[in-house]
């Protein structure tokens, strides 16, 4: 019988290896394009993963008692936190507002002046969490309607975008319920729902039971709308 330490250690280690593979995985895939562009949405997923080891690791070591999470290092953390919201707003505007770019890292800023500030007034952990999971909120919700659409729509077949719905509402689930759940002592939980979450993004991104098909002209300009 596990105890809660244990299931949260574990949930958390599970959750940083399976965001190093799919980091790993779409960064390849990027570096293996003919045209590489820092807005593809590869390299872009691959630095969303890629922080959330970084966020990871620094709460698997407070699980540890290996560092201390204090407020400092819990501010440390939402700014590693803050590397995966603005890849995540770097997709949807890429995705959305394409003739838009000018204003793309005046948008960015925002967000980033918005994320420092909620830190910086913040006197808890608590408190920072409750200011910046909203935003992340809403990027993720931005995510779902995106990957429903193409789900809808049957377009866009290297990924399995049904895959991503499910993995995005899952996630949300666990961000959402982050708070609480620690409250009520089950700190384990928003670590297994975003272990699963990933497991349903490993999937759908790396799309085992997808092979190459003939595409017509609106499906290959809604893939170049995605992934250029």
């Amino acid at each position: 019988m596990f105890t809660m330490l244990e299931l949260t250690v574990m949930m958390s280690f599970a959750t940083m290896i399976l965001s190093l593979i799919l980091a790993t995985y779409l960064i390849s895939v990027w570096r293996e394009q003919e045209t590489q562009l820092y807005t593809d949405l590869p390299l872009m997923l691959g630095v969303i993963f890629i922080t959330a080891v970084l966020s990871q690791t620094i709460q698997l070591l407070g699980y540890l008692e290996i560092v201390e999470i204090t407020v400092e290092v819990f501010r440390i953390r939402s700014l590693i936190v803050l590397g995966m919201a603005l890849p995540m707003l770097g997709v949807m505007l890429h995705i959305w507002l394409p003739n838009r770019q000018k204003h793309h890292s005046r948008i960015a800023l925002g967000l980033g002046i918005y994320w420092v500030i909620a830190e910086m007034i913040s006197p808890t952990s608590e408190m920072i969490m409750t200011l910046t999971i909203p935003p992340l909120i809403f990027l993720m919700i931005g995510w779902l309607v995106t990957f429903s659409i193409t789900w809808k729509t049957g377009r866009l077949k290297e990924v399995r975008s049904d895959l991503m719905v499910l993995g995005t509402i899952i996630t949300i689930i666990g961000q959402v319920g982050r708070i609480p759940f620690t409250n009520m002592g089950l700190a384990f939980l928003p670590d297994t729902f975003n272990a699963i979450g990933m497991i349903f993004y490993t999937l759908a991104l790396t799309n085992p039971w997808f092979k190459e098909k003939s595409k017509s002209p609106e499906t290959t300009a809604m893939e170049q709308d995605l992934y250029a």
